[in-house]
């Protein structure tokens, strides 16, 4: 009679002995991660990308790099300088190219020739002109040139005798024929992008000086020169 009791109170504890350990068993561990969570684990997390070395502002471009992208440059102002040259002595000649194969110039400069005829020469009487086109062998950086063109002002031959005009009271001059020169040439030149210019040639003039004496009105000489120019 008595074990009739207690069976009921004895399946009432077991039961909930039983639902006890089950919601034991379904709590997870501490430190467990919830079980949706199980599959995005699987999955890589996404990283912060180190920076590379070539993030940040480009290096600066190398000074032949300029120079290549730099603008290209049509006129140049040169100053001359020589022996016999077109321009006599000294002068200025201005050049402007017409694309890479073709280039005309015209100066003027100070006739050595026609200076020294009188002490103290006139910037009119020792003025000499000069005017030629050229042809290119190159690009707009550098070329070999060939040339032909014309020149005048007044000369004489005298002013190479030293001693010849003077006297035992000082030089005295000597007269000068204006004269036209024909002047052929070969030279080359360099014209950087960032505007210097230099250009060197040597060449021949033929002298055909009008109302000189048919004994002396006729020559041809050798010349030689150096240019530098700004180039724009």
């Amino acid at each position: 009679m008595m074990r009739s009791r207690l069976w009921p109170h004895f399946v009432a504890t077991f039961s909930v002995g039983l639902s006890g350990a089950s919601a034991l068993a379904a709590e997870p561990s501490p430190g467990t991660p919830p079980s949706g969570q199980a599959a995005d684990d699987e999955t890589p997390r996404a990283t912060i990308p180190e920076p590379s070395s070539s993030d940040g502002p480009p290096p600066l471009p190398a000074a032949e790099d300029l120079e290549a992208i730099g603008p290209v440059r049509r006129t140049a102002i040169y100053w001359m300088f020589g022996f016999g040259t077109p321009v006599g002595i000294m002068g200025l000649e201005g050049v402007h190219r017409f694309g890479d194969s073709f280039e005309l110039a015209a100066g003027f400069g100070n006739g050595l020739g026609a200076e020294g005829a009188q002490p103290n020469a006139a910037f009119g009487h020792a003025l000499q002109w000069a005017v030629m086109p050229r042809l290119r062998l190159g690009d707009d950086r550098s070329a070999f040139t060939l040339g032909a063109g014309l020149s005048g002002g007044e000369f004489s031959f005298q002013w190479l005798c030293i001693g010849c005009g003077a006297n035992a009271y000082g030089p005295t001059s000597y007269p000068t024929y204006y004269t036209l020169w024909s002047n052929f040439e070969i030279g080359g030149e360099h014209w950087s992008r960032s505007g210097f210019a230099i250009r060197y040639y040597l060449g021949l003039a033929h002298a055909t000086m009008l109302g000189a004496p048919p004994s002396n009105g006729i020559a041809t000489i050798p010349y030689l020169g150096i240019g530098l120019a700004y180039a724009f």
